[in-house]
């Protein structure tokens, strides 16, 4: 299904029809998640398995576990937010495959490697998790998906410095990472005023935000959690108040 823009959606009813459908159509409406969230799932398959090849075997196991198993029949609004949801089924996958090669390659007695006092296991010093990789690549994606959709918006209204100003002083350095540039500095490279920067930005954001709001909606489960959803988006962009 895809809704105005051209989009593919995946709503919560959705998810709940995949249960009831023919085994194509589950298919292709799994095939359709993947495919929509697919950044932040490879980004926390990665975490775990610091392998590219493997992460993307992963990822197809997952959607063939998913359609043989049945893994979405739970999806339900009422359970929670879908972000969760998904990182949760990502997880039961995970750990039920890791058992699976476990099983099929039984260590032995004692182990491959006998420890050692003199050899402690080594506390992890990263702060870096899995489930936080994907959180930051779940916003960012979000975020990536909006922009786009301004840029076509720009592009067609023939206002491109609107589209320039906001990418360049707010999403940008957000995804970067990059210290922010004064806002003088865009508009001379717009070959616009301050001003006239100033007030493209307002605009910009306003636009942004929308197209935020449709980009949660697809996969929010209700009202409070697309306000909670638009809060950290806008708390990870960060707010063009301190204009320099």
């Amino acid at each position: 299904m895809q809704n105005d823009y051209g989009f593919p959606t995946t709503r919560w009813s959705e998810l709940a029809a995949i249960r009831g459908g023919r085994t194509e159509e589950k298919a292709a409406a799994l095939s359709e998640l993947t495919t929509r969230y697919r950044r932040p799932v490879l980004a926390f398959l990665l975490m775990r398995v610091r392998d590219p090849s493997r992460a993307e075997d992963l990822l197809q196991g997952f959607l063939t576990h998913s359609l043989e198993k049945n893994f979405f029949a739970k999806a339900n609004a009422q359970r929670g937010r879908f972000r969760n949801f998904l990182l949760s089924s990502l997880k039961n996958y995970l750990i039920s495959e890791h058992r699976r090669e476990a099983a099929a390659m039984r260590a032995p007695e004692g182990g491959f490697v006998a420890g050692s006092p003199d050899q402690p296991v080594p506390e992890p010093v990263d702060s870096v998790t899995p489930e936080s990789v994907f959180e930051v690549a779940w916003i960012h994606d979000v975020i990536i998906k909006a922009l786009d959709r301004y840029r076509d918006e720009c592009a067609d209204a023939n206002c491109d410095s609107y589209y320039q100003v906001l990418s360049a002083y707010v999403v940008e350095p957000c995804l970067d990472g990059t210290e922010r540039p004064s806002l003088q500095s865009i508009a001379d490279g717009c070959g616009i005023s301050r001003k006239q920067a100033e007030h493209q930005l307002d605009i910009a954001m306003k636009e942004l935000r929308r197209l935020l709001l449709e980009e949660v909606h697809v996969y929010s489960s209700g009202e409070e959690d697309t306000a909670m959803e638009i809060r950290e988006l806008f708390r990870t962009l960060g707010g063009p108040a301190a204009k320099s």
